[in-house]
């Protein structure tokens, strides 16, 4: 509880911060940090596989975490649900927040 309450909402924050901006290695970095949590909360070994670990808890990687609530929050803003206007431009490959 203590972990979910405290701990993953700063990790979620991180990510969403961060998490879209080519920030590959501090990505990767915030995975090991929820790995290691995983392993304190469930008293295993340092060398215990994350996965199965992560599957004990329920938890989802953080990866999958930050995609499905970037996918939340983009259909908040085309739903006029969200507080933040926002637009989407579309342009080829990729796309581009725009915060008004």
């Amino acid at each position: 509880m203590f972990f979910n309450s405290y701990i993953l909402s700063i990790f979620d924050y991180t990510d969403i911060v961060w998490g879209d901006r080519g920030n590959v290695a501090l990505m990767t970095q915030l995975q090991v940090l929820q790995n290691k949590a995983v392993r304190i909360i469930l008293d295993l070994p340092p060398r215990t596989s994350a996965t199965e670990a992560l599957d004990k808890l329920r938890w989802r990687l953080r990866s999958r975490r930050h995609a499905e609530r970037c996918a939340i929050f983009i259909f908040k803003c085309l739903n006029n649900l969200s507080t933040q206007s926002f637009n989407i431009a579309f342009n080829r490959d990729r796309y581009v927040y725009i915060y008004v």
